[in-house]
Protein backbone atom coordinates (compact mmCIF):
# COMPACT_ATOMS: atom_id res chain seq x y z
CA UNK A 1 0.00 0.00 0.00
CA UNK A 2 2.67 2.23 0.89
CA UNK A 3 4.55 1.50 -2.08
CA UNK A 4 0.94 2.14 -4.33
CA UNK A 5 0.70 5.52 -2.36
CA UNK A 6 4.30 6.44 -3.35
CA UNK A 7 4.28 5.51 -6.59
CA UNK A 8 0.81 7.63 -7.06
CA UNK A 9 2.52 10.56 -5.51
CA UNK A 10 5.54 10.55 -8.04
CA UNK A 11 2.99 10.16 -11.26
CA UNK A 12 1.05 13.30 -10.07
CA UNK A 13 4.41 14.70 -9.93
CA UNK A 14 5.80 14.09 -13.13
CA UNK A 15 2.70 14.66 -14.73
CA UNK A 16 2.22 17.88 -13.60
CA UNK A 17 5.83 18.86 -14.34
CA UNK A 18 4.83 17.65 -17.97
CA UNK A 19 1.69 19.70 -17.75
CA UNK A 20 4.35 23.10 -17.12
CA UNK A 21 6.60 22.13 -19.69
CA UNK A 22 4.20 22.40 -22.53
CA UNK A 23 4.64 25.18 -24.89
CA UNK A 24 2.34 27.44 -26.34
CA UNK A 25 3.20 28.93 -30.22
CA UNK A 26 2.02 32.23 -30.06
CA UNK A 27 2.38 34.16 -33.26
CA UNK A 28 2.76 37.93 -33.50
CA UNK A 29 1.96 40.74 -36.55
CA UNK A 30 5.02 42.44 -38.06
CA UNK A 31 5.27 46.05 -37.44
CA UNK A 32 7.84 48.45 -38.98
CA UNK A 33 8.37 52.32 -37.36
CA UNK A 34 10.38 54.78 -39.55
CA UNK A 35 10.83 58.11 -38.35
CA UNK A 36 9.14 60.88 -40.51
CA UNK A 37 11.30 62.15 -43.52
CA UNK A 38 12.93 65.71 -43.38
CA UNK A 39 12.45 65.95 -39.66
CA UNK A 40 15.26 67.49 -37.36
CA UNK A 41 16.28 64.55 -34.62
CA UNK A 42 16.65 65.76 -31.06
CA UNK A 43 17.91 63.52 -28.71
CA UNK A 44 18.04 65.63 -25.61
CA UNK A 45 16.93 69.14 -24.41
CA UNK A 46 19.21 71.86 -24.41
CA UNK A 47 18.99 73.96 -20.72
CA UNK A 48 19.77 77.59 -21.47
CA UNK A 49 23.36 78.89 -21.24
CA UNK A 50 24.44 79.67 -17.80
CA UNK A 51 26.80 82.79 -17.93
CA UNK A 52 26.13 84.45 -14.43
CA UNK A 53 24.82 82.96 -11.15
CA UNK A 54 22.25 84.80 -9.24
CA UNK A 55 23.71 84.44 -5.39
CA UNK A 56 22.07 86.48 -3.40
CA UNK A 57 18.46 88.65 -3.88
CA UNK A 58 17.26 91.79 -2.14
CA UNK A 59 13.87 93.46 -3.43
CA UNK A 60 12.54 96.53 -1.73
CA UNK A 61 8.68 96.96 -3.30
CA UNK A 62 5.58 98.38 -3.37
CA UNK A 63 2.35 98.57 -4.66
CA UNK A 64 0.40 101.67 -6.78
CA UNK A 65 -2.72 99.70 -6.70
CA UNK A 66 -5.03 102.02 -8.82
CA UNK A 67 -2.56 101.71 -11.72
CA UNK A 68 -1.56 98.58 -11.11
CA UNK A 69 2.14 99.01 -11.21
CA UNK A 70 4.77 97.83 -8.96
CA UNK A 71 7.37 100.56 -7.59
CA UNK A 72 10.89 98.19 -6.69
CA UNK A 73 14.64 98.57 -6.18
CA UNK A 74 16.72 95.29 -6.41
CA UNK A 75 19.58 94.27 -5.11
CA UNK A 76 21.44 91.42 -7.25
CA UNK A 77 24.58 89.39 -6.05
CA UNK A 78 25.66 87.59 -9.15
CA UNK A 79 29.05 85.75 -10.01
CA UNK A 80 29.82 84.60 -13.47
CA UNK A 81 29.10 80.65 -13.62
CA UNK A 82 32.43 79.54 -15.21
CA UNK A 83 33.94 82.15 -18.05
CA UNK A 84 34.73 85.91 -16.82
CA UNK A 85 32.06 88.08 -17.98
CA UNK A 86 31.70 91.78 -18.30
CA UNK A 87 27.87 92.25 -18.99
CA UNK A 88 24.93 90.63 -17.95
CA UNK A 89 21.56 90.16 -18.98
CA UNK A 90 18.07 90.28 -16.82
CA UNK A 91 14.27 89.43 -18.00
CA UNK A 92 12.69 92.16 -16.92
CA UNK A 93 9.04 92.15 -19.01
CA UNK A 94 7.16 95.46 -19.42
CA UNK A 95 9.47 97.46 -16.63
CA UNK A 96 10.54 101.14 -16.77
CA UNK A 97 13.78 101.11 -15.75
CA UNK A 98 14.88 104.38 -13.10
CA UNK A 99 18.53 103.46 -12.28
CA UNK A 100 21.06 100.58 -13.31
CA UNK A 101 24.38 100.68 -10.85
CA UNK A 102 26.78 98.75 -9.28
CA UNK A 103 27.40 98.69 -5.80
CA UNK A 104 31.20 98.79 -4.48
CA UNK A 105 32.12 96.85 -1.13
CA UNK A 106 30.88 100.11 0.67
CA UNK A 107 27.61 100.50 -0.80
CA UNK A 108 28.06 103.43 -3.53
CA UNK A 109 26.45 103.32 -6.69
CA UNK A 110 28.12 103.44 -9.91
CA UNK A 111 25.46 104.20 -12.72
CA UNK A 112 25.78 101.94 -15.44
CA UNK A 113 25.08 101.64 -19.41
CA UNK A 114 22.13 99.27 -20.39
CA UNK A 115 20.10 98.94 -23.46
CA UNK A 116 16.49 97.38 -22.40
CA UNK A 117 13.79 96.28 -24.96
CA UNK A 118 10.58 96.11 -23.26
CA UNK A 119 11.82 92.40 -22.37
CA UNK A 120 15.22 92.16 -21.52
CA UNK A 121 17.71 94.44 -20.33
CA UNK A 122 21.75 94.19 -21.22
CA UNK A 123 23.88 95.63 -18.50
CA UNK A 124 27.33 96.60 -19.49
CA UNK A 125 29.57 95.96 -16.44
CA UNK A 126 32.50 98.16 -15.38
CA UNK A 127 35.24 95.62 -15.83
CA UNK A 128 35.11 91.96 -16.71
CA UNK A 129 34.30 89.56 -13.42
CA UNK A 130 35.95 85.98 -12.98
CA UNK A 131 34.17 83.17 -11.78
CA UNK A 132 35.69 83.58 -7.69
CA UNK A 133 34.28 87.47 -8.09
CA UNK A 134 31.15 88.22 -6.81
CA UNK A 135 29.66 91.84 -7.80
CA UNK A 136 26.18 93.58 -6.98
CA UNK A 137 24.15 95.30 -9.04
CA UNK A 138 21.22 97.60 -8.02
CA UNK A 139 18.14 98.25 -9.92
CA UNK A 140 15.50 100.65 -9.58
CA UNK A 141 12.29 100.34 -11.11
CA UNK A 142 8.45 100.29 -12.26
CA UNK A 143 7.01 97.39 -13.55
CA UNK A 144 3.91 97.54 -15.75
CA UNK A 145 2.22 93.95 -16.34
CA UNK A 146 -0.88 95.19 -17.65
CA UNK A 147 0.70 97.75 -20.50
CA UNK A 148 2.54 94.62 -21.74
CA UNK A 149 1.47 93.92 -25.10
CA UNK A 150 2.20 90.39 -25.57
CA UNK A 151 0.21 87.37 -26.80
CA UNK A 152 -1.99 85.37 -24.06
CA UNK A 153 -0.26 82.66 -21.86
CA UNK A 154 3.46 84.45 -22.12
CA UNK A 155 2.66 86.24 -18.83
CA UNK A 156 1.50 86.15 -15.33
CA UNK A 157 -1.97 87.98 -15.32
Amino acid sequence: MKNILLFFTASLVLSSCNVLKKKQNIQLDEVSLEAPKNTERKFYNAAPERENDLVHTKLNVAFNWGKKHLLGSAYLDLKPYFYPQNSVTLDAKGFDLHRVALVNEIGEKMDLLYSYNQLKIDIQLDREYTRDETYQLFIEYTAKPDELEIEAGEAIT
